[in-house]
């Protein structure tokens, strides 16, 4: 049998073969079920390592490793959207770290509802940048505002700002301090 992870996967064997070529190539034939649970199992690791380099625990967005990956193989335009919660550390020091958690993964929840999983990034403890491709100022402004009003639905605060590039080849170092100015 193959099996991986305890479980059985199917059957490897062969058919039309003698009795005197089955024990020559008996090793062989009692190998390769080991040989594919193994690549199976190789297989699950790589995910979980790309899992922990590239996506956040508490929020399973990705990270700032995930946004340089993005931006080492962007090619087009695109917005960003640069996203700071307010009042998580008063959250964190009156409710507890839990519910402080709670109102990060509800907010990366809000934002991932719009620009999608692979397209949200926490930057850092209560601040995250959303990619979505280029869209005019005013659209962007309206986003922002319908993601405002989503957040102040669950009792929360968040500061927003928003670029969009007008080349695609944008030295990101400058977009983001330009963000951050832009966001108070």
């Amino acid at each position: 049998p193959i099996c991986y992870n305890g479980k059985k996967l199917g059957h490897f064997g062969m058919s039309d073969i003698t009795r005197e070529d089955y024990q020559q190539l008996r090793g062989i034939i009692n190998t390769v079920p080991n040989v594919l649970g193994l690549l199976l199992l190789q297989r699950e690791s790589q995910k979980k390592m790309y899992s922990l380099i590239y996506e956040d625990p508490l929020t399973k967005v990705k990270n700032r490793h995930g946004l340089d990956q993005f931006l080492e193989k962007k090619k087009k335009p695109v917005t960003y959207f640069y996203a700071d919660i307010n009042g998580l550390k008063e959250t964190n020091d009156q409710l507890g770290h839990q519910e402080g958690d709670k109102l990060v993964q509800n907010c990366a929840n809000i934002l991932v509802s719009h620009f999608g999983k692979d397209n949200v990034y926490r930057m850092g403890g209560d601040e995250f940048l959303a990619i979505s491709p280029r869209m005019e100022q005013e659209k962007a402004e309206e986003l922002i505002s319908t993601i405002k009003n989503e957040v102040h639905a669950i009792n929360a605060s968040m500061a927003l700002s928003t670029l969009s590039e007008k080349k695609g080849n944008e030295n990101f170092d400058k977009v983001f301090v330009v963000l951050d100015k832009r966001m108070y």
